[in-house]
């Protein structure tokens, strides 16, 4: 598997909690994932590298959730990295969306957008 087409929204990230500090959004708006998503982090999610910009705790996740008519009722769900490999070898190339989550704040932000394709294999 490889990736092409990467969105990085580091950009709208910044400018969100920007304006959380400033106090121009309440936190409530900002720590709103719902229960689903932080079981999806939990579960499938990995461990960043980065504190969480929120509360600051050492318990931010990184999950993909994927994306495309192509995986049936796979589309919309979420999963770790081995089960995307598996996903793009039977399904074929999809749309990832990589979340970051903070289970303990409940913070939650997409942090990029990307297509997962299949290697070509070399014959």
């Amino acid at each position: 598997m490889r990736w092409q087409g990467e969105i990085d929204h580091a950009l709208l990230r910044r400018q969100q909690l920007d304006q959380w500090r400033d106090g121009q959004v309440p936190r409530k708006a900002l720590c709103d994932a719902d229960a689903r998503l932080v079981a999806a982090a939990k579960f499938h999610g990995r461990k960043a590298q980065v504190r969480c910009p929120v509360c600051r705790k050492d318990n931010l996740r990184l999950v993909f959730w994927v994306f495309g008519e192509n995986l049936g009722r796979r589309s919309g769900t979420a999963c770790g990295e081995i089960e995307l490999s598996a996903i793009v070898d039977d399904y074929g190339s999809c749309t990832v969306k990589e979340v970051e989550v903070c289970p303990d704040c409940r913070w939650s932000f997409l942090v990029r957008t990307l297509q997962a394709v299949r290697e070509e294999s070399e014959s």
